[in-house]
């Protein structure tokens, strides 16, 4: 088997886009009818960008490791589990190998 080679995409800063420019990534990526893998870190909700992506679920499956916060809320002891565990189900999604792109969203953060 030919090794495939990887690449990771970091989008960071303050301010607005960095989730908006990874969704476009696994938009794109489903539209060229990869399989894609969505990891949200401190987030829990419904956000309007994950409902239209739920329509693709064929393709793109989202996970969420958070509790509902407050955009600029002290991320707190229970939020650090939360992170824990969405890292232990990462590691068991990229063993697998079933996705091809996998998104980790406020991973650096979390």
């Amino acid at each position: 088997m030919k090794e495939q080679k990887g690449f990771i995409h970091v989008y960071t800063g303050e301010g607005k886009g960095k989730t908006t420019a990874a969704l476009g990534l696994a938009l794109r990526a489903a539209g060229a009818g990869l399989r894609v893998y969505v990891g949200q870190f401190l987030k829990k909700g419904d956000f309007s960008e994950l409902n239209s992506l739920k329509m693709l679920e064929k393709y793109i499956t989202i996970e969420q490791f958070g509790r509902p916060r407050k955009v600029g809320e002290i991320i707190n002891e229970q939020d650090k589990q939360y992170a824990v565990k969405g890292l232990q189900r990462i590691e068991e999604i990229m063993a697998q190998g079933e996705y091809r792109v996998i998104v980790l969203d406020e991973i650096n953060v979390a």
